[in-house]
Protein backbone atom coordinates (compact mmCIF):
# COMPACT_ATOMS: atom_id res chain seq x y z
CA UNK A 1 0.00 0.00 0.00
CA UNK A 2 1.37 3.24 -0.91
CA UNK A 3 1.83 5.79 2.09
CA UNK A 4 2.04 9.54 2.08
CA UNK A 5 6.10 9.59 1.85
CA UNK A 6 6.25 7.03 -1.21
CA UNK A 7 3.94 9.53 -2.85
CA UNK A 8 6.05 12.39 -1.78
CA UNK A 9 9.21 10.43 -3.46
CA UNK A 10 7.57 9.67 -6.87
CA UNK A 11 5.37 12.09 -7.74
CA UNK A 12 7.37 15.12 -8.43
CA UNK A 13 9.12 12.75 -10.91
CA UNK A 14 5.97 11.74 -12.72
CA UNK A 15 4.74 15.73 -12.47
CA UNK A 16 7.75 17.14 -13.82
CA UNK A 17 7.70 14.35 -16.37
CA UNK A 18 3.87 15.56 -17.22
CA UNK A 19 4.83 19.27 -17.94
CA UNK A 20 7.91 17.61 -20.54
CA UNK A 21 5.23 15.26 -21.74
CA UNK A 22 3.01 18.43 -22.55
CA UNK A 23 5.40 20.91 -23.98
CA UNK A 24 5.06 19.51 -27.87
CA UNK A 25 1.47 19.46 -27.81
CA UNK A 26 1.21 22.78 -26.23
CA UNK A 27 -2.04 24.66 -25.16
CA UNK A 28 -4.13 23.66 -22.45
CA UNK A 29 -3.06 20.69 -21.93
CA UNK A 30 0.25 22.33 -21.59
CA UNK A 31 -0.97 25.43 -18.87
CA UNK A 32 -2.29 22.36 -16.78
CA UNK A 33 0.28 20.13 -16.58
CA UNK A 34 2.69 23.19 -15.19
CA UNK A 35 0.46 24.35 -12.79
CA UNK A 36 -0.29 20.81 -11.18
CA UNK A 37 3.64 20.70 -11.24
CA UNK A 38 3.99 24.16 -9.51
CA UNK A 39 1.69 23.13 -7.20
CA UNK A 40 3.38 19.78 -6.00
CA UNK A 41 6.73 21.78 -5.62
CA UNK A 42 4.85 24.10 -3.41
CA UNK A 43 2.40 21.57 -1.46
CA UNK A 44 5.82 19.28 -1.20
CA UNK A 45 8.79 20.97 -0.32
CA UNK A 46 7.86 24.53 0.39
CA UNK A 47 10.12 24.14 3.33
CA UNK A 48 12.83 24.16 1.55
CA UNK A 49 12.47 27.81 0.62
CA UNK A 50 15.27 29.06 3.20
CA UNK A 51 17.76 26.18 3.18
CA UNK A 52 19.62 27.24 0.27
CA UNK A 53 20.59 31.06 -1.03
CA UNK A 54 18.65 32.22 -4.49
CA UNK A 55 20.93 31.70 -7.88
CA UNK A 56 22.51 34.68 -9.07
CA UNK A 57 21.05 33.51 -12.33
CA UNK A 58 17.28 33.29 -11.12
CA UNK A 59 16.93 36.77 -9.61
CA UNK A 60 18.41 38.35 -13.62
CA UNK A 61 15.45 35.70 -14.69
CA UNK A 62 13.05 37.49 -12.15
CA UNK A 63 14.07 40.59 -13.04
CA UNK A 64 13.03 40.13 -16.65
CA UNK A 65 10.45 39.03 -16.30
CA UNK A 66 9.18 41.84 -14.40
CA UNK A 67 10.29 44.25 -16.76
CA UNK A 68 7.23 42.77 -18.49
CA UNK A 69 4.10 44.35 -15.88
CA UNK A 70 6.38 47.19 -15.28
CA UNK A 71 6.85 48.50 -18.47
CA UNK A 72 3.28 47.74 -19.35
CA UNK A 73 1.99 49.82 -16.49
CA UNK A 74 5.02 52.58 -17.18
CA UNK A 75 3.53 53.07 -20.69
CA UNK A 76 0.11 52.05 -20.96
CA UNK A 77 -1.20 51.89 -17.52
CA UNK A 78 -2.13 48.05 -17.85
CA UNK A 79 -0.41 44.67 -17.00
CA UNK A 80 -0.84 43.39 -20.74
CA UNK A 81 -0.85 40.31 -22.34
CA UNK A 82 3.08 39.12 -21.75
CA UNK A 83 2.77 39.30 -18.02
CA UNK A 84 -0.15 36.31 -18.09
CA UNK A 85 1.84 34.46 -21.27
CA UNK A 86 5.27 34.39 -19.68
CA UNK A 87 4.80 33.89 -16.37
CA UNK A 88 6.13 30.40 -16.33
CA UNK A 89 9.36 32.16 -16.55
CA UNK A 90 8.33 33.31 -13.23
CA UNK A 91 6.77 30.02 -11.50
CA UNK A 92 8.85 26.88 -13.01
CA UNK A 93 12.07 27.77 -12.17
CA UNK A 94 10.92 28.46 -8.57
CA UNK A 95 9.39 25.57 -8.61
CA UNK A 96 11.96 23.54 -9.40
CA UNK A 97 14.46 25.85 -7.12
CA UNK A 98 12.25 24.44 -4.12
CA UNK A 99 13.47 20.75 -4.84
CA UNK A 100 15.88 18.66 -2.83
CA UNK A 101 19.03 17.83 -4.46
CA UNK A 102 19.07 14.83 -6.46
CA UNK A 103 15.67 14.18 -6.09
CA UNK A 104 15.07 13.98 -9.98
CA UNK A 105 15.68 11.93 -12.61
CA UNK A 106 16.58 12.90 -15.43
CA UNK A 107 16.28 10.02 -17.77
CA UNK A 108 12.48 9.64 -16.69
CA UNK A 109 11.42 13.05 -17.22
CA UNK A 110 13.28 12.88 -20.69
CA UNK A 111 11.35 9.74 -21.50
CA UNK A 112 8.05 11.26 -20.65
CA UNK A 113 9.48 13.85 -23.38
CA UNK A 114 9.94 11.33 -25.64
CA UNK A 115 5.93 10.34 -25.57
CA UNK A 116 5.07 13.32 -26.54
CA UNK A 117 7.27 13.92 -29.63
CA UNK A 118 5.52 10.32 -30.69
CA UNK A 119 2.50 11.94 -30.32
CA UNK A 120 3.32 14.52 -31.80
CA UNK A 121 4.39 12.78 -34.85
CA UNK A 122 1.27 10.30 -34.77
CA UNK A 123 -1.03 13.96 -35.35
CA UNK A 124 1.47 15.06 -37.87
CA UNK A 125 1.59 12.02 -39.93
CA UNK A 126 -1.82 11.64 -39.82
CA UNK A 127 -2.51 15.08 -40.85
CA UNK A 128 0.05 14.83 -43.60
CA UNK A 129 -1.38 11.46 -44.91
CA UNK A 130 -5.35 13.51 -45.10
CA UNK A 131 -4.20 16.02 -47.06
CA UNK A 132 -2.53 14.24 -49.88
CA UNK A 133 -5.44 11.87 -49.88
CA UNK A 134 -8.18 14.75 -50.30
CA UNK A 135 -5.27 17.16 -52.12
CA UNK A 136 -2.80 14.33 -54.44
CA UNK A 137 0.23 17.07 -53.07
CA UNK A 138 2.14 17.31 -50.04
CA UNK A 139 1.15 20.15 -47.43
CA UNK A 140 3.13 23.31 -47.26
CA UNK A 141 3.73 23.72 -43.35
CA UNK A 142 0.21 26.29 -42.79
CA UNK A 143 -1.90 23.47 -44.21
CA UNK A 144 -0.26 21.12 -41.54
CA UNK A 145 -2.63 21.85 -38.49
CA UNK A 146 0.54 21.14 -36.31
CA UNK A 147 -0.06 22.24 -32.49
CA UNK A 148 2.79 23.60 -33.19
CA UNK A 149 4.43 26.21 -35.30
CA UNK A 150 7.01 24.84 -37.34
CA UNK A 151 9.90 26.49 -36.08
CA UNK A 152 9.33 25.50 -33.26
CA UNK A 153 8.37 21.71 -34.42
CA UNK A 154 11.84 21.48 -35.71
CA UNK A 155 13.57 22.94 -32.61
CA UNK A 156 11.59 19.99 -30.38
CA UNK A 157 12.83 17.46 -32.66
CA UNK A 158 16.19 18.56 -32.80
CA UNK A 159 16.56 18.81 -29.25
CA UNK A 160 14.58 14.80 -28.71
CA UNK A 161 17.30 13.15 -31.30
CA UNK A 162 20.09 15.15 -29.40
CA UNK A 163 18.78 13.34 -25.97
CA UNK A 164 18.45 10.04 -27.74
CA UNK A 165 21.51 10.02 -28.74
CA UNK A 166 23.40 10.42 -25.52
CA UNK A 167 21.14 8.63 -23.50
CA UNK A 168 21.67 5.53 -25.95
CA UNK A 169 25.48 6.51 -25.44
CA UNK A 170 25.94 6.40 -29.06
CA UNK A 171 29.50 7.26 -29.53
CA UNK A 172 30.74 5.52 -32.30
CA UNK A 173 31.24 5.50 -35.96
CA UNK A 174 29.32 1.59 -36.14
CA UNK A 175 26.02 3.31 -34.70
CA UNK A 176 25.72 6.45 -37.13
CA UNK A 177 23.40 3.86 -39.11
CA UNK A 178 21.05 3.42 -36.00
CA UNK A 179 21.47 7.53 -35.71
CA UNK A 180 20.13 8.49 -39.11
CA UNK A 181 17.26 5.75 -39.06
CA UNK A 182 16.55 7.66 -35.62
CA UNK A 183 16.59 11.12 -37.31
CA UNK A 184 14.43 9.81 -40.11
CA UNK A 185 11.08 10.93 -38.31
CA UNK A 186 12.91 14.80 -37.64
CA UNK A 187 13.47 14.74 -41.23
CA UNK A 188 10.54 13.66 -42.34
CA UNK A 189 8.48 16.53 -40.55
CA UNK A 190 10.81 18.86 -41.46
CA UNK A 191 11.49 18.41 -45.05
CA UNK A 192 7.84 18.03 -45.90
CA UNK A 193 6.95 21.11 -44.60
CA UNK A 194 9.68 22.95 -45.92
CA UNK A 195 10.77 25.01 -43.00
CA UNK A 196 13.94 26.68 -43.41
CA UNK A 197 14.40 26.81 -39.35
CA UNK A 198 14.07 23.02 -39.51
CA UNK A 199 16.79 22.81 -41.94
CA UNK A 200 18.99 25.18 -40.17
CA UNK A 201 18.12 22.68 -36.95
CA UNK A 202 19.56 20.23 -38.50
CA UNK A 203 22.84 21.46 -39.62
CA UNK A 204 23.33 22.33 -35.96
CA UNK A 205 22.34 19.04 -34.40
CA UNK A 206 25.03 17.25 -37.26
CA UNK A 207 27.47 19.03 -36.44
CA UNK A 208 27.14 18.69 -32.64
CA UNK A 209 26.44 15.17 -32.83
CA UNK A 210 29.43 14.33 -35.36
CA UNK A 211 32.02 16.77 -33.22
CA UNK A 212 30.93 15.33 -29.86
CA UNK A 213 31.58 11.64 -31.33
CA UNK A 214 34.26 9.97 -29.42
CA UNK A 215 36.89 9.56 -32.94
CA UNK A 216 39.82 11.41 -33.77
CA UNK A 217 39.13 14.47 -35.63
CA UNK A 218 39.79 13.07 -38.94
CA UNK A 219 37.08 10.68 -38.72
CA UNK A 220 34.90 13.41 -37.33
CA UNK A 221 35.66 15.45 -40.43
CA UNK A 222 34.58 11.92 -42.51
CA UNK A 223 31.82 11.10 -41.40
CA UNK A 224 30.73 15.27 -41.08
CA UNK A 225 31.33 14.96 -44.79
CA UNK A 226 29.60 11.42 -45.62
CA UNK A 227 26.71 12.77 -43.53
CA UNK A 228 26.19 15.66 -45.53
CA UNK A 229 26.56 13.96 -49.01
CA UNK A 230 23.81 11.71 -47.80
CA UNK A 231 22.04 14.75 -46.68
CA UNK A 232 22.47 16.71 -50.41
CA UNK A 233 21.01 13.77 -52.08
CA UNK A 234 18.01 13.08 -49.77
CA UNK A 235 17.43 17.22 -50.34
CA UNK A 236 18.10 17.26 -54.08
CA UNK A 237 15.30 14.58 -54.61
CA UNK A 238 12.85 16.58 -52.69
CA UNK A 239 14.18 19.47 -54.25
CA UNK A 240 12.61 17.78 -58.05
CA UNK A 241 9.55 16.17 -56.32
CA UNK A 242 8.52 18.69 -53.46
CA UNK A 243 7.39 21.77 -54.79
CA UNK A 244 6.92 23.64 -51.49
CA UNK A 245 10.41 22.03 -50.41
CA UNK A 246 11.59 23.80 -53.92
CA UNK A 247 10.07 26.72 -53.52
CA UNK A 248 11.81 27.68 -50.38
CA UNK A 249 14.77 27.21 -51.40
CA UNK A 250 14.40 29.45 -54.92
CA UNK A 251 12.69 31.89 -52.53
CA UNK A 252 15.76 31.97 -50.17
CA UNK A 253 18.22 32.10 -53.22
CA UNK A 254 15.94 35.21 -54.51
CA UNK A 255 16.26 37.20 -51.25
CA UNK A 256 19.96 36.98 -51.74
CA UNK A 257 20.76 38.09 -55.21
CA UNK A 258 17.64 40.08 -55.85
CA UNK A 259 17.41 43.79 -55.39
CA UNK A 260 14.14 43.53 -54.70
CA UNK A 261 14.22 41.20 -51.92
CA UNK A 262 11.46 42.34 -49.90
CA UNK A 263 9.45 40.58 -52.97
CA UNK A 264 10.34 37.01 -51.78
CA UNK A 265 9.05 35.05 -48.40
CA UNK A 266 13.02 35.19 -46.99
CA UNK A 267 13.53 38.88 -48.26
CA UNK A 268 10.29 39.70 -46.10
CA UNK A 269 12.41 39.19 -42.86
CA UNK A 270 14.65 40.95 -44.09
CA UNK A 271 12.66 43.90 -44.47
CA UNK A 272 10.78 43.52 -40.89
CA UNK A 273 14.31 43.60 -39.33
CA UNK A 274 14.92 47.23 -41.32
CA UNK A 275 11.89 48.29 -39.85
CA UNK A 276 12.41 47.20 -36.43
CA UNK A 277 15.99 48.93 -36.21
CA UNK A 278 14.94 51.61 -37.41
CA UNK A 279 12.27 51.99 -34.26
CA UNK A 280 14.70 50.92 -32.30
CA UNK A 281 17.11 53.61 -33.33
CA UNK A 282 14.28 56.34 -32.93
CA UNK A 283 13.46 55.13 -29.75
CA UNK A 284 16.92 53.52 -27.80
CA UNK A 285 14.91 52.97 -24.29
CA UNK A 286 12.29 50.97 -25.83
CA UNK A 287 8.60 51.71 -26.17
CA UNK A 288 7.05 48.82 -24.21
CA UNK A 289 5.63 45.40 -25.09
CA UNK A 290 2.27 46.62 -25.77
CA UNK A 291 3.22 48.82 -27.94
CA UNK A 292 5.02 47.28 -30.50
CA UNK A 293 2.69 46.58 -32.83
CA UNK A 294 1.24 49.86 -32.76
CA UNK A 295 4.95 51.01 -33.20
CA UNK A 296 5.98 48.60 -36.04
CA UNK A 297 2.76 48.85 -38.60
CA UNK A 298 2.88 52.28 -38.61
CA UNK A 299 6.40 52.19 -39.97
CA UNK A 300 5.16 49.46 -42.31
CA UNK A 301 2.67 51.30 -43.40
CA UNK A 302 5.19 54.25 -43.86
CA UNK A 303 7.32 52.20 -45.75
CA UNK A 304 3.94 50.53 -47.95
CA UNK A 305 4.63 47.34 -46.50
CA UNK A 306 0.68 46.73 -46.05
CA UNK A 307 1.47 42.80 -46.18
CA UNK A 308 3.47 43.65 -42.76
CA UNK A 309 0.84 45.73 -41.49
CA UNK A 310 -2.05 43.60 -42.47
CA UNK A 311 -0.84 40.58 -40.48
CA UNK A 312 0.66 42.74 -37.59
CA UNK A 313 3.51 41.03 -37.82
CA UNK A 314 6.20 41.47 -34.36
CA UNK A 315 9.80 41.48 -35.11
CA UNK A 316 11.17 38.28 -36.10
CA UNK A 317 13.61 38.74 -33.95
CA UNK A 318 14.22 38.30 -30.49
CA UNK A 319 16.42 40.16 -29.33
CA UNK A 320 15.00 42.90 -31.79
CA UNK A 321 11.43 42.25 -29.82
CA UNK A 322 13.42 42.72 -27.12
CA UNK A 323 15.00 46.27 -28.06
CA UNK A 324 11.47 47.43 -28.95
CA UNK A 325 10.11 46.35 -25.90
CA UNK A 326 12.82 46.83 -23.15
CA UNK A 327 15.74 49.35 -25.25
CA UNK A 328 19.14 47.92 -24.31
CA UNK A 329 18.45 47.47 -20.60
CA UNK A 330 16.10 44.88 -21.46
CA UNK A 331 18.48 43.45 -23.76
CA UNK A 332 21.62 43.01 -21.25
CA UNK A 333 18.84 41.43 -18.89
CA UNK A 334 18.24 38.82 -20.99
CA UNK A 335 22.40 38.04 -22.60
CA UNK A 336 23.12 37.73 -19.14
CA UNK A 337 20.76 35.37 -18.71
CA UNK A 338 22.18 33.31 -21.75
CA UNK A 339 25.77 34.04 -20.55
CA UNK A 340 25.14 31.96 -17.18
CA UNK A 341 23.48 29.00 -19.32
CA UNK A 342 26.40 28.89 -21.48
CA UNK A 343 29.27 29.42 -18.80
CA UNK A 344 26.84 26.39 -16.34
CA UNK A 345 26.65 24.08 -19.88
CA UNK A 346 30.55 24.61 -20.34
CA UNK A 347 31.53 24.52 -16.74
CA UNK A 348 29.85 21.36 -16.01
CA UNK A 349 30.61 20.05 -19.49
CA UNK A 350 26.51 19.50 -19.84
CA UNK A 351 26.71 18.71 -23.61
CA UNK A 352 22.81 18.98 -24.11
CA UNK A 353 22.53 21.98 -22.21
CA UNK A 354 25.13 23.74 -25.07
CA UNK A 355 23.56 22.41 -27.99
CA UNK A 356 19.86 23.56 -26.31
CA UNK A 357 21.59 26.95 -26.29
CA UNK A 358 23.10 26.82 -29.18
CA UNK A 359 19.56 26.14 -31.16
CA UNK A 360 18.10 28.91 -29.26
CA UNK A 361 20.70 31.61 -29.93
CA UNK A 362 20.18 30.83 -33.60
CA UNK A 363 16.92 30.95 -33.85
CA UNK A 364 16.01 34.04 -32.21
CA UNK A 365 17.52 35.41 -34.46
CA UNK A 366 14.80 33.90 -36.66
CA UNK A 367 11.65 34.23 -34.64
CA UNK A 368 10.42 36.17 -31.40
CA UNK A 369 10.36 33.17 -29.85
CA UNK A 370 9.21 34.22 -26.53
CA UNK A 371 6.36 36.04 -27.73
CA UNK A 372 4.73 32.39 -28.00
CA UNK A 373 3.55 29.73 -25.74
CA UNK A 374 5.37 27.24 -27.95
CA UNK A 375 8.66 29.05 -27.46
CA UNK A 376 8.65 30.25 -23.39
CA UNK A 377 8.02 26.94 -22.80
CA UNK A 378 10.97 25.29 -23.92
CA UNK A 379 13.04 28.05 -23.35
CA UNK A 380 12.19 27.78 -19.34
CA UNK A 381 11.83 24.64 -18.60
CA UNK A 382 15.07 23.67 -20.78
CA UNK A 383 17.01 26.34 -19.03
CA UNK A 384 15.68 25.65 -15.77
CA UNK A 385 16.59 22.24 -16.01
CA UNK A 386 20.29 22.40 -16.84
CA UNK A 387 20.66 25.49 -14.67
CA UNK A 388 19.41 23.04 -11.47
CA UNK A 389 21.54 20.47 -13.22
CA UNK A 390 22.15 19.72 -8.99
CA UNK A 391 18.35 18.30 -8.44
CA UNK A 392 18.73 15.59 -11.27
CA UNK A 393 19.82 12.21 -11.17
CA UNK A 394 21.72 10.83 -14.79
CA UNK A 395 22.05 14.35 -16.38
Amino acid sequence: MLNLSHIKKIWPEVSLGLVFFSMPLQGMLYSICLAQFVLTAIILFHKNFHSERIPFWMIMFFLFYLLYPIRNIWSNGVLGFDTEQKLSMLLLPAALFLLPDKSMDFKLTAKFYTVGIFLLSGILAKNIIQFYMQHQTIPFYDQLKSPVHTSYLAMYFAYWFAWVFYSSKLHSLKNILFLLLSGLTAMFVILLTASRAGMINILILTLFIFWTLKINFWKKIVSIITFFSVLSIIGLYFYQKDEPFRQRILDAKNAITSPDYCSTSSGKRFCIWETAIEVIMKNPAGIGPENIHAFLNNAFNEKQYTWAAQANLNAHNQYLQILLAHGYLGLLFFLVILYFGFYQAIKYQLNLFTFALTLLVINFIFESMLETQAGISFFTLIFSTFMFSKKFKNL
